[in-house]
């Protein structure tokens, strides 16, 4: 296909006989829209004529009654976490002739948000530049596509139905790729029993989970304008991590609220500014995952609810009242907002009318600690080393008389900058990737170069967290990835020793060396960082998808991809000493979302010097972290 002819949209003549053929669809046929593909490689001036010039697009589409003819173009652009670079690039579009986008930044993000477990502000962040630079309505919301791979490939079921929930209540236009209402995790899987990857089945269940998920969202979407038209105000986000997300949505008179726990663990939503007056109530519209029941707004309008699991619950504010009783508890804390610990640190305070009370990190409801009040005074010897680095809030859940008479106080932040330490630095041979016998050869596409190629990794321990470096060859970008490398997956199988795993590396047709088994499994390539655990793995299955995600970090200057995984991801280890870390490199296919096929002479995007069966391995190195 690359051999095909460009058109030259700089000539006149082109751009008039595209003219001609696109009104024709508009004139003759009476369609209401064009998709139009990677407008990105197409001069803004072609679009200006070609959409809002004399017999363009638009003059012919209200000559045909059609005054909301929509036209929305592709430009799979990305925003960094906490960067605004595609969103102006969208912007120009809409300057230069496009009333729609896709809305490829939004997707990235919560895609990071639902499926890998990131800290869910950046989707506050995201959700304020969309609202900046463009109308939000007029962007299409998705959460899979043809060229990506598909949500469930790494995602849960219930990450992809609070995924769904998110796009079907923010503003925007909401768009379901088909076999999403299936459960399909094959990009390009047909619906048709004779078709690629369909098992020969015929994938047309009305009654699947998810075809009927998605109806009830469609339908609370349609019975409630508010999300379409709505001024969306984020209320509360976590930014160390999943966990709670919460905002509303106004229009019209009306007032819904959307609370989401993006975290595998329950969460406390605690001083949740709702702007109803104290006693006034929270009706549901719909819950997933969650109690449907009201809730009563506590003092300051703040509203209190405890979030299960990857939870969903929506619910508008109404002036009905119910009494509320609050403790005559006063509760002090000696922190600064953003105050920034380094070490171990003892947290204290004061309180009246208070027998105890509870700290809990990062809404942590489970994991939280009591602390003794003796005198008016307490004070809480805080650990830093079993938590990651990064932005963390503290909540207290204070006690009267009984633990029936409770408050919550306000939240804290702090920022942990903990010490790291180094348990690992090693070597690699350069030159060694070439397969286990040393007769695999890299596909011929030009963009392939020594990718492959392990170097060296070092090993790192920062609280929490367990960060893995690994220096390449060559790191290149050549596609745009958005976590910065391309042509080349890191397969990171950690061995936890007191643990049974697995043997089998899953689609790699090898098994884990020196009689070892995984227990861990992180996936990295240039467009996804995802984590499994062993449970549930084989030859053709991951395993069992498990979040947060490790973050992902280039540094071209020296060549390395380092991931940082949170303790969570690990159970939250109390040491790392005794692991055994397996790196394999392969590359993967994004169009088909498969690792790259090899046969016996390479080709272009394929592998040579073997066949489908022998290992999907290009170089690897063995770490065993010392006791």
């Amino acid at each position: 296909m690359s051999g095909l002819d460009d058109l030259n949209t700089e000539n006149p003549e082109v751009i008039e006989a595209l003219k001609d053929s696109y009104t024709f669809w508009i004139r003759e046929a009476g369609i209401d829209g064009f998709r139009i593909d990677t407008v990105i490689y197409v001069p803004y001036e072609f679009w200006k004529e070609f959409l809002k010039g004399e017999n363009g697009i638009y003059q012919v589409a209200n000559e045909s009654g059609k005054t909301g003819f929509i036209t929305f173009g592709e430009a799979w652009v990305r925003s960094d976490p906490l960067s605004d670079t595609g969103e102006k690039v969208i912007r120009e579009f809409f300057e230069n002739g496009m009333n729609s986008m896709l809305d490829f930044p939004l997707n990235i993000e919560l895609r990071s948000i639902f499926k890998e477990g990131k800290p869910t502000a950046n989707l506050t962040y995201r959700l304020e530049k969309r609202s900046e630079y463009f109308d939000p309505s007029r962007m299409l919301t998705f959460v899979d596509n043809h060229d990506m791979e598909r949500f469930l490939k790494g995602g849960g079921l219930a990450n992809l139905k609070q995924a769904l929930a998110f796009i079907f209540t923010v503003p925007g236009i909401p768009v379901v790729y088909y076999g999403t209402e299936q459960g399909f995790n094959e990009t390009r899987a047909a619906m048709f029993a004779g078709g690629f990857q369909s098992g020969d089945v015929d994938h047309y269940n009305n009654n699947s989970e998810l075809f009927k998920y998605i109806q009830e969202l469609i339908t609370l979407r349609k019975n409630n304008p508010v999300f379409r038209y709505g001024t969306l105000r984020v209320l509360k986000d976590d930014s160390n991590g999943p966990g709670i997300f919460a905002y509303s949505l106004e229009w019209e008179g009306e007032k819904v609220f959307v609370i989401m726990n993006t975290s595998g663990e329950r969460r406390i939503l605690a001083n949740m500014d709702t702007g109803m007056e104290m006693c006034e109530v929270v009706r549901p519209l719909y819950a997933f995952n969650s109690l449907f029941k009201d809730y009563t707004v506590e003092n300051d309008g703040n509203l209190v609810i405890t979030m299960n699991p990857r939870s969903v619950y929506v619910g508008v504010a109404t002036k009905e009242k119910k009494s509320v009783t609050l403790p005559d508890i006063e509760f002090n804390v000696d922190l600064e907002d953003n105050q920034k610990i380094d070490s171990n640190y003892t947290i204290t305070g004061s309180a009246k009318g208070a027998t105890s009370a509870r700290i809990i990190f990062d809404t942590r409801i489970e994991d939280g600690k009591d602390i003794e009040i003796i005198d008016g005074k307490w004070l809480y010897e805080w650990d830093i080393s079993k938590f990651d680095p990064g932005i963390h809030s503290i909540l207290f859940k204070v006690y009267g008389q009984t633990r029936r008479d409770s408050i919550y106080s306000k939240d804290y932040k702090v920022i942990l900058d903990i010490p790291e330490i180094v348990l690992f630095s090693g070597e690699d041979p350069e030159g060694d990737d070439a397969g286990p016998e040393g007769r695999y050869l890299y596909p011929t596409d030009i963009t392939f170069k020594r990718q492959m190629d392990l170097l060296g990794v070092n090993v790192r321990q920062i609280g929490a967290s367990l960060v893995i470096a690994m220096k390449i060859k060559d790191l290149t970008d050549s596609w745009g990835p958005q976590n910065g490398f391309d042509h080349v997956t890191f397969q990171i199988y950690i061995d936890d020793p007191s643990k049974k795993g697995a043997t089998v590396l899953p689609f790699q047709n090898a098994s884990m060396p020196d009689g070892l088994d995984w227990d861990y499994f992180i996936f990295a390539n240039g467009w996804s960082i995802v984590a499994y655990s062993s449970e549930g793995s084989g030859s053709k299955s991951f395993g069992t998808a498990i979040s947060p995600t490790p973050l992902v970090q280039t540094n071209k200057l020296t060549g390395e991809v380092i991931l940082r995984i949170p303790g969570e991801t690990l159970g939250r280890l109390e040491s790392f000493e005794g692991l055994n870390i397996y790196i394999t490199t392969w590359d993967f296919d994004g169009i088909e979302a498969v690792y790259r096929d090899i046969y016996p002479q390479p080709k272009g995007y394929h592998f040579g010097g073997g066949t489908k069966e022998d290992p999907y391995i290009m170089d690897e190195m063995l770490i065993r972290l010392g006791k």
